[in-house]
């Protein structure tokens, strides 16, 4: 699906002709310093999928990521996005959810995937190659909406 099509998905769902449930993560005073927007995942088997995702920008934004976090929307998310293209290295400490991790190339495309970490785990999870953003997402995302390495990402959507 093209570019344009994505971003008349996005106009048609500003317009409310599409509504789309979001959730706010919970509890959500956790995440209250966290600017919030809205991403698009162009597939390529078709699909634009558009999530509400908070943005850790900052060290401390990256480093509190969705720990203590309870519960997320099934279309919300994180992307952690990072000064410099960089092997990128993430863990589960005093993470309550299952996360898919998305691992962003500097043109955002999907360089490589983390599937199904597991809650309160200090194992690192490494980006494959240098990423410059992680998108974190609810664990069983990946399969469910069938994302693959070099879908592309379209951020800010719009």
């Amino acid at each position: 699906m093209s570019k344009s099509i994505c971003s008349l998905f996005l106009t048609l769902c500003s317009l409310s002709i599409f509504t789309i449930e979001i959730h706010a993560a919970k509890p959500e005073n956790l995440l209250r310093e966290f600017p919030r927007t809205q991403l698009i995942i162009n597939t390529n088997n078709g699909k634009c999928i558009l999530f509400d995702v908070y943005v850790a920008q900052t060290s401390a934004q990256r480093s509190q990521g969705l720990m203590h976090i309870e519960s997320m929307g099934t279309y919300e998310g994180m992307i952690f996005i990072y000064e410099v293209n960089t092997r990128i290295s993430m863990w589960m400490k005093n993470t309550l959810i299952p996360l898919d991790m998305l691992f962003l190339d500097k043109t955002l495309k999907i360089a490589s995937m983390h599937q199904g970490a597991v809650p309160h785990s200090e194992k690192i999870i490494q980006s494959r190659q240098e990423a410059i953003a992680v998108i974190e997402l609810n664990g069983g995302s990946i399969e469910y909406f069938r994302i693959k390495a070099g879908d592309e990402i379209i951020f800010p959507a719009g």
